[in-house]
């Protein structure tokens, strides 16, 4: 992987902070931070990739496509979870 250097002014609380917390899992500040930054970042991600797929069922019920009562979802997806046989929920509107 290539690499480019960046600075980041940090209020020096937090550097102690970051400090000790790299002390403590046997790392370097600057691996904690990569680490963390790297972890923020595919959160933000996946945050984007939720919303855009939203967006696109928001829109496609709103056109008209099948919706389903949260009742009935409910109800599958605690079946599911708890390792239970369940039907999937039927569209209450095609």
């Amino acid at each position: 992987m290539t690499t480019s250097t960046t600075t980041l002014k940090l209020p020096a609380p937090l550097v102690k902070r970051i400090a000790a917390l790299a002390a403590m899992g046997s790392t370097t500040p600057h691996a904690l931070m990569v680490s963390a930054l790297e972890e923020y970042v595919a959160r933000a991600e996946r945050w984007q990739e939720f919303m855009k797929d939203a967006e696109q069922a928001d829109r496609a019920a709103e056109a008209g496509g099948p919706v389903y009562a949260a009742a009935d979802v409910h109800a599958y997806l605690d079946s599911v979870i708890r390792g239970k046989p369940a039907r999937r929920p039927k569209p209450s509107r095609n």
